[in-house]
């Protein structure tokens, strides 16, 4: 059941990666700053997020 809610994280994680990517479009180099920090954070806590769901100590009775 943990696969299930740490699948929706790692594909935000992987759309953070094709944003930050996709941000050295922006012309203002500032603006790429922001673009690039915003989407770095979200896919670290996205990574962050998942392996927290799929290797975390904590189970249920439910996930074994």
């Amino acid at each position: 059941m943990k696969i299930v809610f740490a699948l929706p994280l790692v594909g935000l994680a992987l759309f953070c990666v094709f944003g930050f990517l996709a941000s050295a479009e922006a012309s203002d180099p500032s603006e790429q700053f922001r673009w690039r920090a915003g989407y770095t954070v979200l896919g670290l806590l996205s990574l962050w997020g998942a392996a927290a769901l799929i290797f975390g100590k904590r189970n249920s009775d439910s996930d074994k």
